[in-house]
């Protein structure tokens, strides 16, 4: 099997939910119209054709009966990608008290790309952070974070997906997402399989980190136990100690943005003027 360079294999998901992407929207609309009007909406009048799709590839399933465009239900035959290149693409959702918004996006990611019959969205109840794509790579990714892959509430059958609250603002942000990657994928990948020795991620996060620039592309480093530094206070210059987790059970990542920028972001801890608190 050959493998795809990130951005082959970007543009290959961006095709693809692209596709789906139009679909939902105009099912959408027709839905909103008075039926006189709803005839110009018929499917079939209009679809998104990426450049170079190829037509044998199989179609996106379209249920005529919900607002949304999935894999067919589990009572029809299984649909599998027989792509000898595709390895499902998997995402994660990480903004910070944001809950119901990273689970939405996860929902309409799995609406626009699910490949595989048992794809999964799951969230974790304690960080709000959400997934959404192949179970194994929430189980690689879990191992990465240091999370009980227990512990995570996972929506795997596709009638209740179709159901969850999910806007087209979330369809419009995870194509925003998507569509921003550019050659920084690929340098954040490089990034991180070297400080992981080689490791390669199977998850791609999306995390929007206040007063970071939408230009920077950070890339997971670990997760955050403690922190120690030095600082003068009251007229006296003094080392610190802070341990992540203490109160709240939840622990920041770090991440890396080029090579000579550290961030911490994430699980419970604020900055105050009592110093940093959990």
């Amino acid at each position: 099997m050959s493998e795809m360079s990130p951005q082959d294999r970007l543009q290959r998901v961006l095709d693809r939910m692209k596709e789906g992407a139009a679909s939902e929207m105009r099912h959408q609309i027709k839905n909103a119209l008075p039926p006189t009007m709803s005839e110009f909406f018929q499917e079939g009048s209009q679809s998104y054709e990426p450049e170079d799709f190829d037509q044998s590839a199989p179609p996106s399933y379209y249920d005529t009966d919900e607002d949304t465009v999935t894999n067919p239900p589990h009572d029809d035959e299984p649909y599998y990608d027989t792509e000898e290149d595709s390895e499902g693409y998997s995402m994660s959702f990480e903004n910070k008290d944001s809950a119901k918004e990273n689970l939405q996006m996860a929902v309409a990611a799995w609406r626009m790309l699910s490949e595989y019959e048992d794809d999964v969205v799951a969230q974790n109840p304690h960080t709000g952070i959400t997934f959404f794509g192949r179970p194994e790579d929430l189980q690689e990714f879990c191992d990465q974070r240091d999370f009980n892959y227990n512990n995570w509430q996972r929506y795997a059958d596709a009638s209740q997906l179709r159901k969850m609250d999910c806007d087209l603002e979330a369809f419009q942000q995870v194509m925003h997402d998507l569509e921003a990657e550019d050659e920084t994928l690929g340098a954040a990948q490089k990034a991180y399989e070297g400080f992981h020795w080689g490791d390669k991620s199977s998850t791609t996060g999306y995390v929007d980190i206040p007063g970071l620039s939408p230009d920077a592309r950070p890339y997971f480093l670990g997760v955050g136990r403690e922190i120690c530094y030095g600082a003068k206070k009251e007229g006296k210059f003094q080392e610190y100690y802070h341990i992540f987790g203490e109160e709240s059970g939840t622990y920041p990542a770090v991440y890396g943005i080029g090579d000579d920028v550290v961030v911490i972001y994430g699980g419970g801890t604020h900055i105050s003027p009592r110093g940093i608190i959990d």
